[in-house]
């Protein structure tokens, strides 16, 4: 059964200052794990913040990870402004914020400053890139493999589970689209495809029954 052992929290008001004010409550540093939001380097246990805008972001900051296998649960309790995403550096993934979202991750030396929340997600709402591409069949069967239309033959196509993890696939142009196939057979579950090409990037989701 998973526990919640460390936490930050972020307020939101349009009364609230962007710097770090006496409205905000540092984070205590401590032996085990440890979840800050950073606002002009300083760790902060609660981030009072002005109504956030799609050009703003939150940094995280982990300390003292203790094992391997974590997972964020957000709350969304009375929150109502512009949707938010996790951002994951190590894998350049977006992953929509909604209220009880659990994101599972696998920690390493790299986790340190991984993490972010933004309210823009260029990838998602690029208009030269991302919203033509089509992805089929979508949900799919174990050892399918899938079809990316509007894209380039050329681009650039990794694949990653819920943990972050990143999964081998090899690529082969026809003439339906691009053919994508992963080298061994899945799970069941929801994946993350990261499409590049001509150094813009796009995440879909594939889902295999």
């Amino acid at each position: 059964m998973n526990q919640a052992i460390e936490g930050a929290l972020a307020l939101f008001n349009p009364s609230f200052s962007a710097s770090v004010t006496q409205e905000d409550a540092t984070k205590m540093s401590n032996l085990d794990e440890e979840v800050s939001f950073i606002q002009n380097n300083t760790p902060l246990a609660i981030a009072c913040q002005p109504n956030p805008s799609i050009t703003d972001e939150l940094p995280i900051k982990i300390n003292n990870l203790r094992h391997s296998n974590y997972q964020w649960q957000f709350d969304l309790t009375n929150y109502d402004g512009v949707t938010p995403y996790l951002f994951d550096a190590q894998n350049n993934t977006y992953t929509e914020i909604e209220d009880g979202s659990i994101v599972p991750f696998m920690a390493d030396v790299n986790t340190v400053n991984r993490f972010k929340v933004v309210f823009q997600n260029a990838a998602l709402s690029n208009p030269e890139y991302g919203s033509t591409i089509v992805m089929y069949p979508n949900p799919a069967k174990r050892g399918s493999s899938f079809i990316l239309q509007g894209v380039s033959s050329q681009s650039s196509v990794v694949m990653y589970n819920t943990l972050g993890q990143t999964i081998a696939v090899s690529t082969k142009e026809n003439e339906a689209g691009l053919q994508v196939t992963p080298i061994a057979l899945v799970s069941t579950g929801v994946y993350i495809v990261s499409i590049t090409s001509e150094g813009k990037t796009s995440q879909v989701k594939w889902i295999v029954e």
